[in-house]
C-alpha cells in the first residue's frame, strides 16, 4: 500500500477544510488518478509554515518533512492553493524545491493524470500516425530548484539518491524529447520516460 500525503496552504486551509483534497483522495481524481489498482493511504494532511516561513530554513518545516519520511510517506501531493491553481504562492517555489530535495517524497501535482491520458491519447490518435509519450523528470536544476546548492545537506541527499551521484539538468530532460521527437522513435508511443538519474530503481 502506498503511503501519501497532500500539503496545502497553511492559510487556505483556514476556510476550505481540505474538503476538495480529501475529495480528490477518496475519488482518485485529479493527481491521485492513473494508479490503476495500486492501494493508497493517507498518512498525513499537513499544511505550509504560512507566507513567512522560508522552507529552505525553517526549522520548523524541515522538521514537518522529517516526519513524513519516517512515515514512509512516498509521495507528497501539492495542493492547488499551493501550486497556484487557485491562487498565487509567494513561496510556491521554495516549497516545491525543498519537497524534491526529500529524494522520495516528490512532487507531484497531476502526472496520475497526464500518464492516464497519454495513454488513451496515444491509442486514439495512433492509427492517424501521431505518437504521445511522457516525460516524468526527477530533481532537476532550474531557475526554480538551483537554491538547492545553497543547502549543502540537502544537495548531498539528493546526489546519494541517485546511483549515478547527480543532479538533473535541463538538457538531460531535453535529450529525450529530441530523441522523442525524431524518426529514431518512430515505433514508440504510449511510454512513460522517467530521467531521474536512477532515484526510483
Amino acid at each position: 500500500m502506498d503511503a501519501v500525503a497532500i500539503l496545502s496552504c497553511r492559510k487556505a486551509a483556514e476556510t476550505c477544510g481540505g474538503v476538495d483534497c480529501l475529495g480528490f483522495f477518496h475519488r482518485r481524481e485529479r493527481s491521485f488518478s492513473g494508479r490503476g489498482d495500486r492501494e493508497m493511504s493517507l498518512a498525513a494532511f499537513a499544511t505550509c509554515n504560512g507566507c513567512e516561513c522560508d522552507p529552505a530554513s525553517d526549522e520548523a518545516f524541515q522538521k514537518k518533512l522529517d516526519k513524513l519520511s519516517g512515515a514512509g510517506v512516498e509521495e507528497v501531493h501539492v495542493a492547488a492553493c499551493v501550486t497556484g491553481e487557485k491562487r498565487a504562492c509567494p513561496r510556491k517555489e521554495a516549497i516545491l524545491t525543498a519537497l524534491s530535495a526529500r529524494g522520495p517524497i516528490v512532487y507531484t501535482a497531476a502526472k496520475g493524470a497526464v500518464r492516464s491520458v497519454s495513454k488513451i491519447l496515444a491509442k486514439q490518435f495512433g492509427p492517424l500516425g501521431v505518437r504521445v509519450n511522457t516525460i516524468y523528470p526527477g530533481f532537476i536544476v532550474t531557475e526554480m530548484t538551483e537554491k538547492i546548492h545553497e543547502m549543502p545537506e540537502q544537495e548531498k541527499r539528493m546526489r546519494e539518491e541517485s546511483p549515478l551521484g547527480l543532479l538533473g539538468k535541463a538538457e538531460d530532460i531535453g535529450y529525450c524529447a529530441l530523441y522523442l521527437a525524431s524518426d529514431a522513435a518512430k515505433f514508440v508511443t504510449g511510454q512513460d520516460f522517467v530521467i531521474d538519474g536512477g532515484a526510483t530503481c
